[in-house]
């Protein structure tokens, strides 16, 4: 839980740093650029910010740059000297480490003191660089397994809604795999071929299920799309049905 990430590491950090200070977590979301802050401790609660794009800010230039940075007087001269803009008054302690994994930045780690300059020294900085690359990775594990999750959750309700239309079509619709054997099918499907259950066709072919005649009529139809990937669009073909009735059929393949 990234939660209990960012909750766990604001704790460490309080017991060894001090519990006077702001703390924040930055991430870098890869699908659009953008820093996003999950978690920010700051005057003695959290506090929510909205995503904002990677820039000319000091956030953004210790990202870029992929050191460390801390500064402990002068703050605004510091920070126009780097040319990192900000809003309001600047924090008078300020402390931050990237993110890296292989090099690449996936986010910051940030502590700032708002009264008082001077409040970090080498040992807190050396704390937050021996912290940090544990970090990145529980937090590239952590927002793996969410996509993952994620990713899942999408599957499961494409597969439900997939299947919630195979069960009602009345077309008789089914899927194939290279070899020709079935992956899916609709349950009209399997009635027309006097299958009960839709899901005891997969891995099986129609050769397995119906008249010489017919399947080799739609096995003809379904190796032509197969091996040349081509397209067949509502041909009207006379055959027999699997019982061997004439009938007219249209057939598509894609």
């Amino acid at each position: 839980s990234l939660d209990n990430l960012y909750a766990t590491l604001h704790q460490q950090i309080q017991d060894v740093i001090g519990s006077d200070i702001s703390f924040l977590v930055a991430t870098i979301s890869p699908l659009d650029e953008m820093i996003h802050i999950p978690y920010l401790f700051e005057e003695g609660q959290l506090k929510a910010v909205d995503p904002f794009p990677i820039g000319e800010g000091i956030t953004s230039i210790l990202i870029k740059q992929r050191k460390p940075i801390m500064v402990n007087e002068n703050a605004r001269q510091k920070f126009d000297e780097m040319g990192a803009k900000y809003l309001g008054e600047p924090s008078k302690s300020w402390l931050g480490v990237p993110l890296l994994i292989d090099n690449e930045a996936v986010g910051a780690l940030i502590v700032q003191d708002m009264r008082r300059e001077r409040r970090f020294s080498e040992i807190d900085l050396n704390i937050l660089k021996t912290i940090a690359p544990h970090v990145a990775l529980a937090l590239r594990n952590a927002q793996t397994l969410t996509r993952m999750q994620d990713t899942m959750a999408a599957l499961d309700k494409e597969s439900y809604l997939l299947n919630s239309l195979l069960s009602n079509i009345p077309e008789q619709v089914y899927f194939l795999d290279k070899q020709g054997n079935f992956m899916l099918a609709s349950h009209s499907y399997a009635q027309q071929i006097g299958v009960n259950d839709p899901s005891s066709l997969i891995g099986k072919s129609i050769k397995d299920y119906s008249s010489k005649e017919w399947a080799m009529l739609n096995t003809s139809l379904d190796t032509q799309t197969l091996e040349t990937g081509e397209e067949v669009i509502d041909l009207v073909v006379q055959g027999k049905d699997p019982q061997g009735h004439s009938n007219w059929t249209m057939n598509s393949r894609i």
